[in-house]
């Protein structure tokens, strides 16, 4: 990375930090209440007794996609 990219990272950074500071936003507590919702979520795809084993697994691999989580190879079906 050149230095003036690293220059502007940074600049970017801290003004971020001081809009989540002036706006009181708690990330990790958002983060945690949608961890919380995906469990949640995925508990009732396992608990669906209309899929089979590799439907649920489908859908859980598209909850986390939706979520932007990765799932690895998981839908790698090549």
């Amino acid at each position: 990375m050149s230095a003036t990219n690293e220059l502007i990272a940074h600049i970017i950074a801290e003004q971020f930090t001081e809009l989540l500071e002036e706006k009181f936003i708690d990330l990790p507590k958002q983060a945690e209440t949608i961890g919380l919702c995906l469990i949640s979520e995925v508990q009732q795809i396992l608990m669906n007794e209309v899929l089979d084993d590799f439907n649920a697994i489908e859908e859980i691999v598209c909850l986390f996609e939706k979520h932007h989580l990765n799932t690895g190879f998981r839908h790698d079906f090549g």
